[in-house]
């Protein structure tokens, strides 16, 4: 294996954008008046995206969504991209029905409560925990 001492893993596998360890960012809910909880993290490696965090706050209108991940989606059609839901609730109570659905070639998080994107309650606490996998047009 001549030529592997002292030689980068990295560029011997191709992967040459890749995080050292978790980045911190502040997601910016939409459907609010106020928020009381707004983190986030996320892992690169490569074009691809490990994205967790958690939205809760008092709801001013009937949709839910993320507005500012830290990439660009990839504007990929072949492809459905979500993410995953920890934890649910509307005007307070909790709601299993969550699906998370990524708009593709946008930093844009949409949270569908039944299915539907206009199905959450405009009063009272709302909330969701995500995580999940993507893949990034850019970065």
């Amino acid at each position: 294996m001549s030529g592997m001492i002292g030689q980068d893993p990295r560029a011997r596998s191709g992967i040459v954008n890749y995080s050292t360890g978790w980045t911190s960012w502040t997601p910016t809910g939409a459907g609010f008046s106020s928020t009381s909880t707004s983190v986030g993290e996320y892992l690169r490696l490569g074009k691809m995206i490990y994205v967790a965090g958690a939205v809760f706050g008092t709801s001013d209108a009937t949709t839910f969504s993320i507005t500012n991940l830290p990439y660009t989606v990839a504007n990929d059609t072949n492809i459905y991209q979500s993410a995953s839901i920890a934890y649910s609730t509307d005007n307070g109570n909790y709601v299993g029905e969550v699906f998370a659905e990524l708009v593709l070639n946008s930093t844009i998080l949409r949270f569908l409560l039944n299915g539907n994107t206009s199905g959450w309650t405009s009063s009272g606490a709302k909330a969701v925990r995500f995580s999940g996998w993507d893949r990034a047009e850019s970065i």
